[in-house]
């Protein structure tokens, strides 16, 4: 399971970003809280993540801390 992901940001919209990691390109769901935080496209990021799992989709949440 994925719990932190250590990258450049590549791509920023609401409520979604494309974390850049070892030349692979995440895409991680956001909040709108998280999303005002983020830094410009091109700067370093870490995020801690909550990987989903179902029977059909994995999807990854990210978030900027704990709280």
């Amino acid at each position: 399971m994925i719990a932190l992901l250590t990258g450049t940001l590549a791509q920023k919209i609401p409520n979604e970003i494309v974390l850049e990691t070892g030349g692979v390109g995440y895409r991680v769901f956001i909040s709108l809280l998280t999303f005002a935080r983020l830094p410009e496209p091109g700067a370093p990021l870490t995020l801690l993540i909550h990987t989903a799992v179902r029977e059909d989709d994995i999807s990854l949440y990210g978030f900027l801390d704990e709280g």
